[in-house]
């Protein structure tokens, strides 16, 4: 089996009303094949959804119609590219024209959209790609709809891998998303001759989604300008909505394009002609035990209370209903949240006990935002003042200029946010900081440059790293205690893999091969939270030990020996990074793919593996082709080469083992050959995925969200 028959095969949700089949023949195969595997389709009173790959995908519709008068049944097949999307869905990409066909015998062909399941906002608006203005289009994505600006076509195709692998599907809502990362400006009457062509009860629930520029005047938010522009209300996401449709979350977008923090505020509603701030339409809470006692205003105390805001969040006394400092008007930075705290008053007392509380809150809220957020008194906000900034806007890049690099604008970390950092137990910072940027831009003296988003991972001390040790008996026991529920659910699946391969097992009691392998799936299932992060820069003791139990798990799989790719965009400091470091250390699990696949970056990361680990029998999604290398491996540097306009960019990597690494962490140099016979086989392997050409999409989010990596790095 291929590895897009084996995706589209086993991660599609189920399906009450239809078979699912995947044709997966080879090139050239004879014509008695077909009937051949006609007669391998098992009876049912069912229809057949029908999904073709390889050579013969763009001939699905034919081969469902004979399909269905061969076996005189009903057949759903596709005419054009099938991908699967988030939350289980399918998608016929096709940017002409095409979609989902239902063949039933002796009836004409009926058309049934690009989407399944069909979500009830189906409709020829959003079936196929249409212009909507000189230079801008309409692109059906498998959420929604995508509004965008013609630009470069490599950009283009970034932004739409993105959009139909990570974007959840809602199938009483349509998400329109405007425009893309670095793509020209979208111009608004684009957008308003698109809206006028949906239907009303569409619009009503429609939600938007700022990804990419938008032409603007003036400083009036996007919501208000929709709003006046299409003269209803409309509703706009505060980011990058992701994730599954019972755990729904909203991410800001940074101005490289990836996810910043998880916001508090979800969803705003603008209404023409008003002023003023935006409807909450929908948040989060930020600590599930505080009872709320209006909207998105949480209880915290007998006279204080914690407020959802754009920025973050804003405790306060609960008698203080106007806002004098502008809190709610705090634009969101998409780097990190801030926690506003107000005094009630001039006295210390007050201000040192709303301080103590907000420090009380921030070691309260879920792990990856108590790491981002910063503490601010309410006298003091940070960032532009007016209307909430929308916050899926995509601030101005990093790097102004990307070919000539004559502009640099790096962002920095406030000056807490960076002293909490360098203030965790446990890890020693580098003294060195990577400035080449600056020498790039033309900077010809010495001058102060900010950390960028991204740093070199610090190297923990003793046991502070999640490498299992002799015994872990303490660890496993408060596994099964600290994470009780999430144990219990996972337990039975575990057992039964666990029954089927007792080799997982090896010599270790039952019990302990349960918990670790239980702790292994939790993180593959990316319910661990951002473990990885936390490893990263600084664990608590919590994340060491969930860490421990997880790379116990992970090392019961059998290894990998070969090579392993992904794909990413690196920064110029993770180009720097590469070569003013011949080895590169990670202290998180490192994931990566069997084979090159289809990503959304502009450069292929090869690693050639001597022991990462295959995942595949305990992936909650059967069917996965990934590698996971444990904390603590390093990488030896091969090869680097930056992407030009005629050439992706190469980075080629080769696992070290224990014994090709002296004291002080540098490779040995008598291992050349291997060096060199490492270095063709990737490149090789490299070969052979561009001839081959780019796999299938797909890739559940969960893995999506780590595969876009550079080793020894970490985005804050």
């Amino acid at each position: 089996m291929t590895a897009e028959a084996r995706l589209l095969a086993t991660s599609v949700a189920p399906d009450a009303d239809h078979d699912l089949v995947v044709v997966d023949l080879p090139e050239g195969s004879p014509s008695s094949a077909w009937a051949a595997f006609a007669a391998k389709v098992p009876d049912s009173a069912r229809a057949i959804r029908l999904v073709v790959t390889g050579p013969f995908r763009q001939a699905g519709w034919s081969i469902g119609e004979w399909l269905s008068g061969h076996l005189g049944r009903t057949v759903v097949a596709s005419e054009g590219l099938v991908l699967a999307a988030a939350n289980g869905g399918l998608f016929v990409q096709a940017l002409r024209s095409g979609g989902w066909s239902r063949f039933a015998p002796g009836r004409p062909p009926v058309r049934e959209g690009s989407r399944h399941p069909r979500p009830g906002w189906e409709s020829q608006a959003v079936a196929q790609v249409v212009p909507i203005g000189p230079a801008s289009g309409a692109e059906p994505l498998p959420a929604g709809v995508w509004l965008r600006a013609d630009g470069d076509p490599r950009w283009l195709a970034v932004s739409r891998a993105r959009l139909t692998r990570t974007l959840p599907y809602r199938p009483d809502a349509l998400t329109v998303v405007l425009n893309g990362q670095h793509m020209p400006e979208l111009d608004p009457e684009a957008i308003r001759r698109f809206w006028t062509r949906l239907p009303a009860d569409v619009r009503a629930r429609a939600c938007f989604v700022h990804y990419g520029p938008v032409r603007l005047s003036g400083e009036t938010p996007l919501g208000r300008v929709l709003a006046d522009l299409l003269g209803e209300q409309v509703r706009l996401y505060a980011g990058m909505p992701a994730g599954p449709l019972d755990a729904h979350q909203v991410f800001t977008i940074r101005p490289d394009g990836s996810h910043g923090w998880n916001t508090f505020i979800q969803l705003f509603g603008y209404r023409p002609g008003l002023s003023g701030a935006p409807d909450r339409l929908a948040h989060r809470a930020p600590i599930p035990e505080l009872p709320e006692i209006a909207p998105g205003i949480y209880r915290y105390g007998p006279d204080v209370v914690l407020e959802v805001v754009p920025a973050g969040l804003w405790l306060r006394p609960a008698e203080t209903l106007e806002d004098p400092e502008g809190i709610r008007g705090v634009r969101a930075d998409p780097r990190e949240p801030y926690l506003f705290y107000s005094a009630g008053g001039p006295a210390v007392t007050n201000a040192n006990r709303m301080l103590g509380l907000a420090q009380e809150v921030r070691e309260r809220l879920d792990h990856q935002t108590r790491l981002a957020i910063e503490l601010r008194p309410a006298g003091e906000p940070t960032g532009p003042k007016g209307l909430p900034q929308d916050a899926g806007a995509s601030p101005e890049p990093e790097v102004a200029d990307y070919e000539s690099e004559v502009t640099t604008r790096l962002s920095v970390p406030s000056l807490p946010a960076l002293s909490r950092l360098l203030g965790t137990e446990g890890f020693v910072f580098p003294a060195k900081a990577i400035t080449q940027a600056a020498v790039r831009a033309g900077i010809a003296e010495p001058a102060p440059v900010d950390w960028p988003d991204e740093r070199p991972q610090p190297v923990p001390t003793e046991g502070k790293a999640a490498i299992p040790g002799t015994d872990l008996s303490a660890d496993r026991a408060w596994l099964r205690e600290a994470w009780r529920s999430s144990f219990d659910t996972e337990a039975g699946p575990v057992a039964d893999i666990l029954a089927r391969h007792p080799r997982l097992a090896g010599r270790s009691p039952a019990e302990d091969a349960l918990a670790d392998l239980v702790a292994a799936r939790l993180y593959l299932a990316g319910r661990t939270g951002d473990l990885d992060r936390a490893l990263r820069t600084g664990p608590a003791d919590a994340d060491v030990r969930l860490g421990r139990c997880v790379a116990a798990g992970l090392g019961r799989l059998p290894s990998h020996h070969g090579s392993t790719a992904t794909t990413l965009t690196p920064t110029i400091w993770q180009w720097d990074f590469c070569r003013e470091h011949p080895v590169l250390a990670e202290w998180g699990f490192f994931n990566v793919l069997t084979e090159l696949a289809a990503g959304e970056g502009d450069t292929d990361l090869l690693i050639w593996s001597a022991t990462g680990r295959i995942t595949e029998v305990l992936e909650p999604r059967q069917g996965s082709s990934r590698v996971v290398f444990l904390p603590g491996t390093r990488f030896k540097v091969l090869a680097v080469a930056e992407p030009s306009t005629d050439a992706r960019g190469r980075i080629f990597l080769r696992e070290l083992s224990a014994r090709e690494i002296d004291a002080e962490g540098r490779a040995v140099a008598n291992r050349i050959s291997v060096d060199r016979l490492a270095e063709t086989k990737l490149r090789q392997a490299a070969a052979k995925a561009g001839k081959a050409g780019d796999l299938d999409q797909g890739i559940p989010a969960v893995l999506a969200a780590k595969l876009d990596l550079l080793p020894g790095m970490v985005r804050l």
